[in-house]
């Protein structure tokens, strides 16, 4: 995956110009963020690993989901769930932080970040999600727990960029919730029935 910050497609500059286009202001840039998630005794616990920057421009940054191993040039973050190469001014945070507690095992992430985003969440061993809003894009097993990712086409869909999910135990093989997860993001769904095209 590439992002750049101004836009996933740059209009060309010259033939804009010729064709009297304006072209888009810059914007921050992609942020990468990581939650892994985690029991201390009872409580759930959440730490936070942040790639960004405060600077705009159209600078790529780079980000790797599939890969084993981490490339040449890149940085792991959360022990190697992914792996970026972003310029030289994008800095790495690392915070604890809170989900906020909605009951009945159910959590919000509500973080507004501006720009393009990927946010992945590893949960805690032994758990999958339910009834998560957005749905993910994409599942797979990192160190025996499950891993999620969502970019900023999944969190946009709620309009606000805000994350909710419950969580739930599961004795089902990593492997297997993570196998469900993507099948389920990939099975065909009905077509929306629109009034005139069947007539109705």
């Amino acid at each position: 995956m590439v992002y750049s910050g101004v836009a996933l497609r740059r209009t060309n500059p010259e033939l804009a110009n010729r064709r009297g286009c304006v072209l888009p202001a810059p914007s921050p840039r992609l942020s990468v963020t990581t939650l892994q998630l985690f029991y201390a005794a009872s409580d759930l616990r959440c730490e936070v690993e942040r790639y960004e920057s405060t600077a705009w421009g159209p600078d790529p940054v780079y980000v790797r989901w599939s890969a084993a191993e981490c490339p040449n040039g890149y940085e792991a973050m959360a022990d190697g769930v992914v792996f970026v190469m972003a310029p030289s001014d994008y800095r790495l945070e690392r915070y604890s932080a809170e989900l906020v507690e909605l009951g009945a095992e159910r959590y919000g992430w509500f973080d507004r970040s501006y720009g393009d985003r990927v946010l992945i969440t590893v949960l805690p061993t032994g758990c999958t999600i339910r009834q998560c809003s957005p749905e993910p894009w994409a599942a797979k097993v990192h160190h025996g727990r499950v891993a999620l990712l969502w970019t900023s086409a999944e969190l946009d869909k709620t309009g606000s960029g805000d994350l909710v999910f419950t969580l739930d135990e599961t004795t089902d093989d990593p492997t297997a919730v993570s196998r469900e997860i993507n099948r389920q993001r990939l099975a065909p769904r009905p077509e929306p029935i629109r009034l005139g095209e069947r007539g109705w």
